[in-house]
Protein backbone atom coordinates (compact mmCIF):
# COMPACT_ATOMS: atom_id res chain seq x y z
CA UNK A 1 0.00 0.00 0.00
CA UNK A 2 1.31 3.43 -0.97
CA UNK A 3 0.42 6.48 1.14
CA UNK A 4 1.47 10.01 0.21
CA UNK A 5 2.20 12.64 2.84
CA UNK A 6 3.60 16.14 3.07
CA UNK A 7 5.62 17.87 5.75
CA UNK A 8 6.93 21.39 6.29
CA UNK A 9 10.55 22.42 6.71
CA UNK A 10 11.46 26.09 7.00
CA UNK A 11 8.16 27.14 5.33
CA UNK A 12 8.69 24.74 2.42
CA UNK A 13 6.10 22.03 1.82
CA UNK A 14 7.80 18.78 0.86
CA UNK A 15 6.34 15.44 -0.19
CA UNK A 16 6.93 11.88 0.91
CA UNK A 17 5.70 8.34 0.35
CA UNK A 18 5.05 5.51 2.77
CA UNK A 19 5.14 2.04 1.17
CA UNK A 20 3.77 -0.59 3.51
CA UNK A 21 2.91 -4.29 3.41
CA UNK A 22 -0.65 -5.52 3.94
CA UNK A 23 0.13 -6.92 7.39
CA UNK A 24 -0.03 -4.36 10.24
CA UNK A 25 2.80 -3.61 12.64
CA UNK A 26 5.63 -3.77 10.11
CA UNK A 27 8.84 -2.08 11.34
CA UNK A 28 9.71 1.24 9.71
CA UNK A 29 12.68 1.85 7.42
CA UNK A 30 13.55 5.49 6.71
CA UNK A 31 15.54 6.00 3.51
CA UNK A 32 18.04 8.85 3.03
CA UNK A 33 19.35 9.24 -0.56
CA UNK A 34 22.74 10.23 -1.90
CA UNK A 35 23.53 13.07 -4.29
CA UNK A 36 22.55 11.35 -7.54
CA UNK A 37 18.79 11.60 -7.14
CA UNK A 38 15.91 12.32 -4.82
CA UNK A 39 14.21 9.69 -2.70
CA UNK A 40 11.00 9.97 -4.73
CA UNK A 41 12.66 9.29 -8.07
CA UNK A 42 11.78 6.20 -10.09
CA UNK A 43 15.16 4.63 -9.34
CA UNK A 44 14.12 4.19 -5.69
CA UNK A 45 10.93 2.24 -6.52
CA UNK A 46 12.63 -1.19 -6.80
CA UNK A 47 14.23 -0.73 -3.40
CA UNK A 48 10.92 0.29 -1.84
CA UNK A 49 9.20 -2.74 -3.34
CA UNK A 50 11.96 -5.07 -2.12
CA UNK A 51 11.77 -3.84 1.47
CA UNK A 52 7.98 -4.13 1.47
CA UNK A 53 8.25 -7.72 0.21
CA UNK A 54 10.68 -8.32 3.08
CA UNK A 55 8.03 -7.15 5.56
CA UNK A 56 9.10 -3.56 6.24
CA UNK A 57 7.33 -0.22 5.87
CA UNK A 58 9.59 1.86 3.64
CA UNK A 59 9.52 5.65 4.03
CA UNK A 60 11.12 8.24 1.77
CA UNK A 61 10.71 11.97 1.37
CA UNK A 62 11.92 15.02 -0.52
CA UNK A 63 14.65 17.33 0.64
CA UNK A 64 14.77 20.96 -0.43
CA UNK A 65 18.07 20.16 -2.18
CA UNK A 66 16.17 18.25 -4.89
CA UNK A 67 12.83 20.02 -5.27
CA UNK A 68 13.57 22.60 -7.98
CA UNK A 69 16.14 23.04 -10.77
CA UNK A 70 19.61 23.95 -9.51
CA UNK A 71 18.39 23.69 -5.92
CA UNK A 72 21.12 21.21 -5.07
CA UNK A 73 23.94 23.62 -5.88
CA UNK A 74 22.37 26.15 -3.52
CA UNK A 75 21.43 23.65 -0.81
CA UNK A 76 23.66 22.65 2.07
CA UNK A 77 24.24 19.80 4.48
CA UNK A 78 22.75 21.93 7.26
CA UNK A 79 19.57 22.38 5.22
CA UNK A 80 19.33 18.65 4.52
CA UNK A 81 19.79 17.77 8.18
CA UNK A 82 17.01 20.17 9.12
CA UNK A 83 14.67 18.64 6.52
CA UNK A 84 15.36 15.08 7.69
CA UNK A 85 14.71 15.99 11.31
CA UNK A 86 11.47 17.77 10.42
CA UNK A 87 10.32 14.81 8.30
CA UNK A 88 10.99 12.35 11.10
CA UNK A 89 9.19 14.57 13.60
CA UNK A 90 6.19 14.65 11.26
CA UNK A 91 6.25 10.88 10.84
CA UNK A 92 6.49 10.34 14.59
CA UNK A 93 3.42 12.51 15.17
CA UNK A 94 1.28 11.32 12.29
CA UNK A 95 2.32 7.72 11.64
CA UNK A 96 3.11 6.71 15.23
CA UNK A 97 6.69 6.01 14.21
CA UNK A 98 8.58 5.55 17.48
CA UNK A 99 11.40 3.13 16.71
CA UNK A 100 12.77 2.77 13.19
CA UNK A 101 15.65 1.63 11.04
CA UNK A 102 17.64 3.90 8.73
CA UNK A 103 18.93 2.97 5.27
CA UNK A 104 21.22 5.59 3.75
CA UNK A 105 22.89 5.57 0.34
CA UNK A 106 26.32 7.07 -0.35
CA UNK A 107 26.38 10.74 0.80
CA UNK A 108 23.01 10.10 2.44
CA UNK A 109 25.04 8.26 5.06
CA UNK A 110 26.57 11.51 6.28
CA UNK A 111 23.18 13.24 6.17
CA UNK A 112 21.63 10.49 8.27
CA UNK A 113 24.59 10.37 10.63
CA UNK A 114 24.19 14.05 11.51
CA UNK A 115 20.38 14.18 11.46
CA UNK A 116 19.20 11.06 13.25
CA UNK A 117 20.23 10.00 16.73
CA UNK A 118 17.23 9.00 18.80
CA UNK A 119 14.98 5.95 18.38
CA UNK A 120 17.11 4.36 15.65
CA UNK A 121 17.23 0.58 16.10
CA UNK A 122 19.97 0.04 13.48
CA UNK A 123 21.66 1.69 10.52
CA UNK A 124 22.14 0.24 7.06
CA UNK A 125 24.72 2.14 5.01
CA UNK A 126 24.96 1.47 1.25
CA UNK A 127 28.42 2.33 -0.09
CA UNK A 128 28.65 5.18 2.42
CA UNK A 129 30.43 8.34 1.32
CA UNK A 130 31.47 8.98 4.91
CA UNK A 131 35.10 9.94 5.27
CA UNK A 132 37.19 10.35 8.39
CA UNK A 133 40.32 12.13 9.58
CA UNK A 134 41.97 13.03 12.86
CA UNK A 135 40.08 16.33 12.88
CA UNK A 136 36.55 17.18 11.72
CA UNK A 137 35.80 19.49 8.79
CA UNK A 138 32.01 19.14 8.97
CA UNK A 139 31.39 22.09 11.27
CA UNK A 140 33.10 24.51 8.87
CA UNK A 141 31.30 23.13 5.80
CA UNK A 142 27.86 22.50 7.30
CA UNK A 143 26.21 25.66 5.97
CA UNK A 144 28.33 26.03 2.84
CA UNK A 145 26.36 25.59 -0.44
CA UNK A 146 27.08 22.29 -2.15
CA UNK A 147 27.93 24.19 -5.33
CA UNK A 148 30.96 25.65 -3.54
CA UNK A 149 32.30 22.29 -2.38
CA UNK A 150 34.64 20.47 -4.73
CA UNK A 151 34.31 16.89 -3.46
CA UNK A 152 32.18 15.00 -0.97
CA UNK A 153 35.50 13.78 0.47
CA UNK A 154 35.97 17.31 1.81
CA UNK A 155 33.43 16.43 4.54
CA UNK A 156 35.41 14.61 7.23
CA UNK A 157 34.14 13.10 10.47
CA UNK A 158 36.58 12.96 13.36
CA UNK A 159 37.77 9.36 13.81
CA UNK A 160 37.40 9.48 17.59
CA UNK A 161 33.67 10.14 17.19
CA UNK A 162 33.21 6.60 15.87
CA UNK A 163 34.52 5.21 19.13
CA UNK A 164 31.32 6.56 20.74
CA UNK A 165 29.09 4.74 18.21
CA UNK A 166 26.56 2.44 19.88
CA UNK A 167 23.96 1.70 17.20
CA UNK A 168 23.96 -1.70 15.43
CA UNK A 169 25.27 -1.12 11.91
CA UNK A 170 25.46 -3.00 8.63
CA UNK A 171 27.49 -1.63 5.74
CA UNK A 172 26.84 -2.98 2.25
CA UNK A 173 29.43 -2.29 -0.44
CA UNK A 174 30.07 -3.53 -3.97
CA UNK A 175 33.47 -4.96 -4.73
CA UNK A 176 33.48 -3.11 -8.08
CA UNK A 177 32.69 0.35 -6.67
CA UNK A 178 34.82 2.97 -8.46
CA UNK A 179 33.25 5.97 -6.67
CA UNK A 180 33.79 5.11 -3.01
CA UNK A 181 36.36 2.36 -2.41
CA UNK A 182 35.42 -0.74 -0.45
CA UNK A 183 38.40 -0.06 1.80
CA UNK A 184 36.63 3.05 3.08
CA UNK A 185 33.75 0.97 4.44
CA UNK A 186 36.19 -1.50 5.95
CA UNK A 187 37.94 1.38 7.73
CA UNK A 188 34.65 2.81 9.02
CA UNK A 189 33.58 -0.47 10.56
CA UNK A 190 37.01 -0.98 12.13
CA UNK A 191 36.52 2.29 14.04
CA UNK A 192 33.24 1.16 15.60
CA UNK A 193 33.77 -0.47 19.03
CA UNK A 194 33.93 -4.26 19.05
CA UNK A 195 31.04 -4.59 21.48
CA UNK A 196 28.65 -2.95 18.97
CA UNK A 197 26.80 -5.31 16.61
CA UNK A 198 28.19 -4.64 13.14
CA UNK A 199 28.54 -6.35 9.78
CA UNK A 200 30.14 -5.77 6.39
CA UNK A 201 28.31 -7.28 3.43
CA UNK A 202 30.19 -7.31 0.12
CA UNK A 203 28.13 -7.61 -3.07
CA UNK A 204 30.06 -9.31 -5.86
CA UNK A 205 30.51 -7.35 -9.11
CA UNK A 206 28.39 -4.46 -7.80
CA UNK A 207 29.32 -0.86 -8.51
CA UNK A 208 28.34 2.18 -6.50
CA UNK A 209 24.64 2.14 -7.40
CA UNK A 210 23.75 -1.59 -7.15
CA UNK A 211 21.95 -1.21 -10.49
CA UNK A 212 21.46 -4.86 -11.35
CA UNK A 213 18.31 -6.52 -10.02
CA UNK A 214 20.19 -9.38 -8.36
CA UNK A 215 22.56 -6.91 -6.67
CA UNK A 216 19.68 -4.89 -5.23
CA UNK A 217 17.88 -8.03 -4.07
CA UNK A 218 21.03 -9.29 -2.35
CA UNK A 219 21.54 -5.88 -0.73
CA UNK A 220 17.99 -5.68 0.63
CA UNK A 221 18.10 -9.30 1.77
CA UNK A 222 21.30 -8.74 3.76
CA UNK A 223 20.02 -5.54 5.35
CA UNK A 224 16.62 -7.08 6.14
CA UNK A 225 18.21 -10.11 7.78
CA UNK A 226 20.46 -7.87 9.86
CA UNK A 227 17.55 -5.65 10.93
CA UNK A 228 15.46 -8.68 11.88
CA UNK A 229 18.33 -9.99 14.00
CA UNK A 230 18.15 -6.82 16.11
CA UNK A 231 15.66 -6.84 18.94
CA UNK A 232 14.43 -3.49 17.70
CA UNK A 233 11.65 -3.02 20.25
CA UNK A 234 14.22 -3.09 23.05
CA UNK A 235 16.77 -0.70 21.58
CA UNK A 236 17.47 2.44 23.66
Amino acid sequence: MKTAFSYFSKNAELNGIVDSPSSPGAPFVVYVPGVSGGALSEKTEPMAEAFVRAGFTFIRFELRSYVKPDAFSHGSLKEDVTDIRNAIAHLSRNFWMEDFFVVAKSFGGLRALLAVHENVSAFGFLAPAIFTSETSTVENLLAKPYGQIERVEDFRIKKSEWKKWRVPTIVVHGDDDEVVPLSNSESLLSLIPKNVVKKLSIIAWAGHSFNEKNQLEATVADISDFFRSINWRDQP
